[in-house]
């Protein structure tokens, strides 16, 4: 967009994004010096009240003025794990600060230890990055009472970890979607530890939840799984940006919001996620779901992370696939895991793939998310399976 470099930064006109007006720079730093010649860039520190000029303040108070509590005022991608993301179209919100640009396990302990934190949110790879830093010892975690886990199934052994080890004895775990705003059920403080380790609490005030057959989309009765579904005031007002087709592919004609995550609901209201229906495997028509297996797997001495996957077979159709790194000073085999798995889940579910790589060889999404459906594409080109 070679326009802006000599426009206004309030009012921007490119022809290659023609309803572009304004272009904010969060941090220039010291690796592109030249981005500080371009007049249409408006600075980050120059929004601060103590710092605001006069071409700031007018078109900034007249945006005060008139915004309304309904206005889509956030466009945010949805983690796209099981394929390409979306943009779901939110309205308000609250803000958070991060001791980092981006996740940095050191940095977020060291703001935990310096800043006196009390509660400390995050995804369970967040946490395993913590838990696992060489620095972790170095830093003080006295003051961590409680936060948020969310993001995807937290496994128990990490929980428990992070309870033992980070101080976080009220530690709450979160499910939703970035489509519901993005938190449908939430466990309390005051929930036992197991059921603050096996689901994810409650449905949210003002909100509902069902759990229905993906084959029919009738209503399953309680204990048995299902995919989730939620309605309420959290499900995205403004729907996927400008695609009306996937939005209704999500949510239907009554407002409820196919989360595409299969869980079980018991009588007490609690909620079990199970996974995703993509990631579910399916070996000689057994349905196994990757989460019970990983939960499994964190329990082997020396493994640090794990994510299982589906990968072809062709007697079975699928074969269960485990992803782990190690803790230092360890080693792990296939024989290790198969023999630690016998007897504590069903034959099917033992892996029968094992592939150990280094922390950095798990893709993950921006926020944390581990990305199964790289996984399995990469299993079939390491095992040198067919699709």
């Amino acid at each position: 967009m070679p326009e802006i470099a000599h426009q206004s930064p309030n009012n921007l006109s490119t022809a290659s994004l023609p309803s572009l007006r304004q272009l904010i720079l969060v941090d220039n730093g010291t690796h592109v010096p030249e981005t500080a010649q371009i007049k249409g860039l408006t600075k980050f520190e120059d929004l601060l009240v103590r710092n605001r000029s006069a071409a700031v303040d007018v078109p900034l108070l007249k945006e005060q003025r008139d915004i309304n509590n309904r206005d889509i005022i956030n466009i945010q991608f949805t983690s796209g794990t099981t394929g390409l993301p979306n943009l779901a179209a939110m309205t308000h919100g609250s803000s958070i600060v991060y001791p980092s640009e981006s996740f940095d396990p050191e940095a977020t302990l060291r703001a935990v230890s310096e800043e006196g934190v009390t509660a400390l949110h995050g995804v369970p790879t967040m946490f395993v990055g913590e838990l696992n830093h060489p620095n972790f010892s170095k830093y003080d975690y006295s003051t961590l009472r409680t936060g948020v886990a969310a993001g995807s199934p937290v496994p128990i052994e990490i929980m428990k970890s992070v309870e033992s080890k980070m101080n976080l004895s009220e530690l709450t775990i979160c499910y939703g979607m970035t489509e519901t705003s993005p938190v449908s059920f939430m466990s309390l403080t005051t929930d036992s530890l197991k059921d603050r380790c096996e689901t994810v609490g409650r449905i949210m005030p003002h909100m509902e939840a069902k759990i229905v057959s993906p084959e029919t989309g009738e209503i399953v009765p309680i204990g048995t799984s299902g995919e989730v579904c939620t309605r309420g005031y959290a499900v995205m007002e403004g729907g996927y940006w400008k695609s009306k087709a996937q939005t209704d592919d999500v949510v239907d004609s009554e407002g409820w919001m196919h989360t595409g995550d299969t869980g079980v609901l018991d009588e007490f209201g609690f909620c079990r996620i199970d996974g995703r229906i993509k990631d579910m495997v399916i070996r000689g028509g057994e349905k196994i779901h990757p989460v019970e297996v990983e939960n499994c797997l964190f329990e082997v001495e020396g493994i640090q992370n794990v994510s299982v996957i589906g990968v072809p077979d062709k007697r079975y159709g699928e074969q269960v696939c485990a992803w782990i790194t190690v803790k230092d000073g360890h080693q792990v085999t296939l024989d290790d895991i198969q023999k630690f798995c016998d007897g504590k889940i069903a034959h099917y579910k033992v892996p029968r793939h094992l592939i150990v790589v280094e922390p950095h060889e798990i893709p993950t999404t921006p926020s944390g998310k581990i990305q199964k459906n790289i996984l399995r594409e990469r299993s079939r080109q390491i095992l040198q399976l067919e699709a």
